[in-house]
């Protein structure tokens, strides 16, 4: 765990230098991809030729799930126009997965809900064996071909299920790529701290990438998808996350003045937090003790 911590800014920093450097890996192709598809569904938003299904699917479990949460939000607030969804890996295997769709009670999802032909589906599991996840990503291939995963390496379980494509059919060849990698390899510990923070650091890549690459590919269309931000918006927000790696080395170093502050602040707010059960039985042991006694 601590190792992992540690790691977190030297990962942090080859995420990022991986989209402006040389680099082996190909996220740079991959995302290039997804910025294809995503393009021509603005388009098509753009010249009414929508067919009304799902732009983009964001699925994944746990803390996965939730780190999609915050990509797709960023996504809206960039293309607000893009109908993208995010759902539990979990709820699309009860209601698609099955004979029998399972009620999902209290949720809004069932098996009518959205149409996923042809979707652009972003799966992320870091481990790449994720039950759900890595099931969804042989379930969907019956909706679309548009697959994309965010995975520790390149050859793990999901990444292997999105290069097979459909079963059965041998599609001609092509340059596309669909596997992200977050650098990370495997990471057994069972708290989430780098492999989260890799995961949204090249999700955040992703979103600066697709920003740009609508503004320069696209320049006759300067509120494509419902977007109003500008080039330089994205500079700086590009230049704020560089200059993150700094405060990020800061609050790791084992020996920092930052990180000591920090846990010297934690233990303040702790020991607030435990006296609240403390003060409220005493509090009834008070009171029992005056009723009883007068």
């Amino acid at each position: 765990m601590g190792a992992d911590i540690a790691d977190i800014p030297r990962i942090i920093k080859k995420i990022q230098d991986d989209w402006n450097e040389p680099s082996r890996s190909l996220n740079r192709l991959t995302v290039f991809t997804l910025f294809s598809k995503i393009k021509k569904r603005l388009m098509q938003h753009e010249d009414g030729t929508h067919d009304g299904s799902v732009d983009l699917l964001v699925t994944g479990c746990e803390v996965s799930l939730w780190i999609g949460e915050q990509f797709a939000s960023d996504m809206h607030n960039a293309f607000p126009q893009l109908k993208i969804v995010t759902l539990s890996a979990n709820k699309l295997l009860s209601q698609l997965g099955q004979a029998f769709p399972v009620p999902n009670t209290g949720f809004y999802f069932n098996e009518t809900s959205y149409d996923f032909s042809n979707t652009n589906v972003l799966m992320i599991s870091h481990s790449g064996g994720t039950f759900a996840t890595l099931n969804v990503s042989n379930l969907l291939k019956g909706f679309t071909t548009n697959l994309f995963v965010v995975t520790s390496e390149w050859d793990t379980q999901i990444a292997r299920s999105v290069r097979a494509g459909r079963p059965g059919k041998k599609g001609k060849f092509n340059l596309n790529s669909f596997v992200f990698t977050t650098f990370c390899g495997c990471r057994p510990a069972e708290p989430v701290s780098l492999t989260a923070v890799a995961t949204h650091q090249l999700l955040t890549q992703v979103l600066f990438y697709l920003m740009y690459a609508i503004r320069y590919h696209v320049p006759q269309h300067p509120t494509l998808g419902g977007s109003t931000y500008a080039i330089q918006e994205v500079q700086e927000l590009e230049g704020l996350n560089i200059d993150s790696v700094e405060v990020i080395e800061a609050l790791t170093r084992g020996d920092g003045h930052c990180r000591r502050e920090l846990l010297k602040q934690g233990r303040y707010w702790a020991k607030h937090i435990l006296e609240g059960p403390i003060v409220w039985i005493l509090s009834m042991l008070y009171i029992a003790v005056t009723v009883t006694y007068g």
